[in-house]
């Protein structure tokens, strides 16, 4: 008999094993009297007529703006129209709110009058469902609330029946909002380890918990107390991917439901950042520096090709005396440092991703960044861009430590950012002619423009958005989960709060938005927090940072490696889980395992090791297969 502890360590003795696993950790979200507003902003909609898809289309309904609106094509079609939201996950839906098109913007065709209203678990067709609840709405601009029993799913279809004033077929919604709950839950878990995961138990004072028998094939692996303080999922034996059972929760008078989706996958990737190491690092500081990454457990590193502005630019020379020069004819001798980074990394079992090009000093029209220095227009653009990828492919492609190629870095507004498409697709195209296979990523403006920048293009090969250093771990985390969701990528968590940067009262760097004194620094709590909330976002990676190591600077950034908190986020990185008791439990001595059987059942029962410290989970197995699991005690 034996258990595991900590972090999947075991003892075996005689034909029976009992394992226990360190648990992963799940945040609930704050209890509630009343059911909430669902949050809208990264619901997929879809209408079954839209009269222009920048003015009036579907997502005007959900914009927070009663004076846009949504409206089917001017030429009308009979009714009924239709509006379907997939909410990306399961809820407990309990009603929702409808706003008419509001006075004073010509004749208010389109507001609805009867409707119905469908929920359902799967993408089906709503004609063939049956509506949780039909009505009708006056012909006014007012907000108009609806509510009905809790009902369970994930597409929500409101149907407009007829015009509530009778002047044809349209419908317009200014806007719609969906109150519930979300009840279920998604865990990360490293392979053979115990999930650990918390029912979510808001708006109910009576409650009791149960695994559901008949949600998904996993339940068997799963458990839960019936207090609902917690439940356990063993996945011990799985290969990588999702798995998904149910949770029953009881009031008293109903029964609810919730899904729990735990994601078996390998450990997260970490990454270090050293942008400015192509100019500010000697050969000697890159032997140092690529052997502390290695020894460290650190995957790689992500590095800026092109000195900032403010950096010197073009012209500034690296450690060699070799300036870049230009886009359209990069200097041999310059990137020559760049191959014996590459190498150096290859030598120690790391990687390098390369950002071509930071988008905020070389790349668009950039007003708002005139305090860099940078005079428009810039000098790497769609006409060159495709000449200079094809210039780094042909030097880099196929080395074995080149990762990935990294267009973005830092914006300031959505707009403006848009416009610098043309000019990375010039370059991943001059990249692709080149027969270069390694993946491409678009590093996001993050919290001063957008998180979802190029996203759903099929030139991004996986996302790597930006929180600027800006973003509290909550609000990170919310934004991964859901871009990895929507856009069906991976996500790596990049440029999140740096270590040692000085930090304002709220807990971001003091250069956000808004400013505020510094009162402290950036330490080893923050960056767990960062890399935890990466880990339960399901990123496959998270990019450390630490406030003078990114800019280099000789023996400065040597003398950073190593931070508490860099080494918080590789411990989390490895299960996700941040410390823990590494000792496997001795076992009792003496007759501490007890059994009988008969021909159709049989019992066990043991004594848990007085040094028995988090062991959550007892597997019992016979003859090489798991016949029972038990929690912990």
């Amino acid at each position: 008999m034996g258990h595991v502890v900590g972090r999947r360590r075991a003892v075996q003795i005689a034909f029976l094993l009992v394992a226990a696993a360190t648990p992963v950790g799940v945040t609930d979200a704050a209890a509630s009297t009343q059911a909430p507003d669902l949050e809208r902003e990264f619901w997929v909609v879809t209408a079954d007529s839209e009269e222009n898809q920048q003015i009036y289309s579907a997502r005007s309904a959900i914009d927070g703006d009663p004076a846009t609106f949504w409206h089917t094509e001017f030429s009308p079609t009979p009714h009924p129209h239709w509006i379907t939201i997939d909410l990306l996950h399961n809820a407990e839906v309990e009603g929702f709110r409808y706003q008419g098109r509001p006075d004073g913007t010509g004749v208010p065709n389109g507001r609805v009058g009867q409707f119905a209203f469908y929920v359902s678990e799967q993408p089906d067709d709503w004609s063939t469902l049956t509506p949780v609840t039909t009505g009708s709405f006056p012909d006014d601009a007012a907000e108009h609330e609806i509510t009905f029993p809790p009902v369970y799913g994930r597409y929500l279809t409101f149907v407009a029946l007829s015009e509530a004033g009778n002047r044809g077929g349209w419908t317009t919604v200014a806007e719609l909002n969906v109150m519930g709950r979300f009840r279920d839950i998604a865990v990360q878990a490293v392979q053979g380890s115990v999930a650990s995961w918390t029912p979510v138990v808001d708006g109910l004072t009576t409650f009791s918990c149960s695994i559901s028998q008949t949600g998904g094939p996993q339940w068997v692996r799963a458990w839960v107390d019936p207090t609902c303080d917690r439940g356990l999922f063993d996945t011990h034996d799985l290969a990588p991917g999702d798995y998904s059972f149910q949770y029953e929760l009881f009031d008293g008078t109903t029964t609810r439901r919730g899904q729990v989706t735990v994601s078996a996958r390998e450990p997260m990737r970490v990454y270090d950042t050293a942008w400015s190491i192509p100019l500010k690092a000697s050969d000697e500081e890159l032997e140092q520096y690529f052997t502390f990454l290695d020894n460290a457990g650190h995957a790689g590193v992500w590095i800026s090709l092109v000195p900032n502005v403010w950096q010197g630019g073009l012209e500034e020379p690296n450690r060699h005396g070799h300036a870049f020069e230009s886009f359209d004819s990069p200097n041999p001798l310059y990137l020559e440092h760049v191959d014996h980074i590459l190498d150096t990394a290859q030598a120690h079992g790391l990687t390098v991703n390369i950002v071509v090009a930071w988008a905020s000093d070389w790349v668009g029209d950039r007003p708002a960044a005139k305090w860099h220095g940078i005079l428009d227009p810039a000098p790497i653009h769609e006409l060159n861009g495709a000449a200079y990828g094809a210039t780094l492919a042909n030097r880099w492609k196929g080395h074995p430590a080149l990762e990935a190629w990294v267009m973005g870095g830092d914006w300031w507004t959505p707009e403006t950012e848009a416009e610098t498409e043309p000019t990375w697709e010039a370059i991943v195209a001059g990249i692709r002619s080149t027969g270069a296979t390694e993946p491409i990523t678009y590093h996001t403006g993050g919290f001063h423009s957008s998180w979802v920048m190029f996203a759903d293009r099929e030139w991004v090969d996986f996302l790597s958005p930006e929180t600027s250093h800006c973003n509290l771990p909550d609000v990170a985390q919310g934004a991964l989960t859901a871009l990895r969701e929507q856009f069906g990528k991976d996500v790596v968590s990049a440029e999140m709060r740096y270590e040692d940067e000085p930090m304002q009262e709220r807990g971001v760097s003091t250069w956000c938005y808004p400013e505020g004194p510094a009162v402290g620094f950036i330490g080893a709590d923050e960056i767990a927090a960062d890399a935890q909330a990466s880990w339960d976002a399901g990123a496959v990676a998270y990019v450390y940072g630490q406030d003078t190591r990114w800019n280099w600077g000789g023996p400065a950034g040597l003398a950073t490696l190593g931070r508490p908190g860099e080494y918080a986020a590789l411990d989390i990185a490895a299960d996700g889980v941040l410390g823990g008791d590494t000792t496997p439990p001795s076992w009792p001595g003496g007759a501490s395992l007890t059994g009988s059987a008969t021909d159709t059942t049989a019992s066990l029962s043991w004594g848990a090791a007085t040094d028995n410290n988090d062991v959550v989970l007892y597997r019992i197995h016979h003859n090489g297969d798991v016949v029972e699991r038990a929690p912990g005690l």
